[in-house]
């Protein structure tokens, strides 16, 4: 995700630094493997792909993002791990530029507290894959100011990107909505109620989404999707979002989704991963 949205963002004329918690190397290697593969499918042209590799930096030291406007980690979604990060972050932006977060579940309140200026820090999720969902939740903690969110409004609008606001409740809007519809369909095939491939097909037809919540399961990545139901059951309580066994399972075998070619379906035997 965060490779994309740094494509996103330089699409737009963005002045763009990738930052890697370990190596520039492996920021340089990702985004060539993200770009050539954009290319081969024709999401970018071979020019696109050429000029973007050419005009993104990518840094693994901190002290590079002092002078950004803006910052948005986008890490694991591991609370300890972005708020050790939104910290270090927060000491260097010199010009006081806006700090934001990309988690899909975790409290934006939450990852407020401590920082030093908490009025310019808010939620800006983006959905996968970024350079094709349309929509952005701006998330506004208890903390965050009004111009914050309106400075956050203008760059979703310069994205040509849909915002909505929303406070700071479990799941925020799209993935309180969405995990607990993956969760029962989970459930469904645990239960050998239907095969995934039906299950699937009976939401695409029956109810007209684009895609079923299996194959969506398996683009977000299992991973993920297992990290959001947890943080919004954990902080709801409601056992809805308790996840499914069979989600667990998964994981345990590294079968994270389309990253890995195998998920709930398998990839590499379709020849799509």
């Amino acid at each position: 995700m965060g490779i994309d949205l740094a494509l996103l963002f330089a699409l737009h004329k963005y002045v763009v630094t990738v930052w890697h918690r370990h190596s520039a190397g492996i920021a340089r290697s990702r985004l060539h493997l993200r770009l050539e593969a954009y290319a081969k499918r024709g999401i970018l042209s071979e020019d696109a792909a050429t000029r973007l590799e050419r005009e993104i930096a990518v840094t693994s030291s901190h002290e590079d993002a002092g002078s950004a406007d803006l910052i948005i980690e986008s890490v694991a979604e591991d609370f300890s791990i972005k708020s050790k990060l939104l910290a270090q972050f927060d000491e260097l932006i010199s010009n006081r530029g806006l700090l934001a977060t990309n988690t899909s579940s975790i409290s934006v309140n939450a990852l407020q507290r401590g920082l030093t200026a908490p009025a310019e820090f808010a939620g800006f999720h983006f959905f996968n894959p970024a350079l094709k969902m349309t929509l952005v939740e701006i998330v506004a903690g208890s903390l965050t100011s009004h111009s914050t969110v309106e400075m956050l409004k203008s760059v979703a609008a310069r994205l040509d990107k849909t915002s909505v606001t929303v406070g700071d409740t479990p799941g925020f809007i799209v993935n309180k909505l969405l995990a607990i519809q993956i969760n029962c369909a989970l459930r469904l095939l645990e239960s050998q109620a239907a095969s995934a491939h039906d299950i699937d097909l009976a939401i695409v037809h029956g109810l007209g989404h684009r895609i079923g919540p299996l194959a969506l399961a398996d683009l977000i990545g299992l991973d993920v999707l297992y990290n959001i139901l947890v943080s919004i059951f954990e902080a709801t309580g409601d056992f809805a979002y308790k996840p499914a066994s069979i989600l667990k399972e998964l994981i345990d075998r590294s079968h994270l989704g389309r990253k890995t070619g195998q998920g709930i379906f398998d990839y590499r035997k379709d020849g799509i991963a």
